[in-house]
């Protein structure tokens, strides 16, 4: 269980896997974990909810997370820099996220 994010208007370039357009996902202890990153590197992180109903992240927002990731991948623990670096991708290829 944990966060499920379906993207609502991925960009032809976005990854594709048999079952079509790849979601986010992230337990809880990486849903927490990826908020206390962005947090610590001053991005507003109040779009990115505690509770999975549906609530939107903006393609703005989502944009913003990727590129705040690629920015601070150093600043990552080293044993999770490729997850989150895989995962830069699917933030900015997304078009805005529903959170399930």
């Amino acid at each position: 269980m944990g966060m499920d994010l379906k993207p609502i208007n991925p960009s032809p370039d976005a990854p594709q896997d048999e079952y079509g357009i790849v979601w986010g996902r992230y337990n809880w202890s990486g849903w927490s974990e990826l908020i206390n990153y962005l947090d610590k590197w001053e991005i507003d992180t109040s779009e990115l909810c505690h509770y999975n109903d549906g609530e939107i992240i903006s393609e703005d927002k989502c944009i913003e997370i990727a590129d705040a990731i690629e920015n601070n991948l150093n600043k990552i623990k080293p044993d999770e820099r490729d997850w989150y670096k895989a995962d830069i991708v699917l933030w900015r290829t997304c078009g805005g996220y529903e959170q399930w």
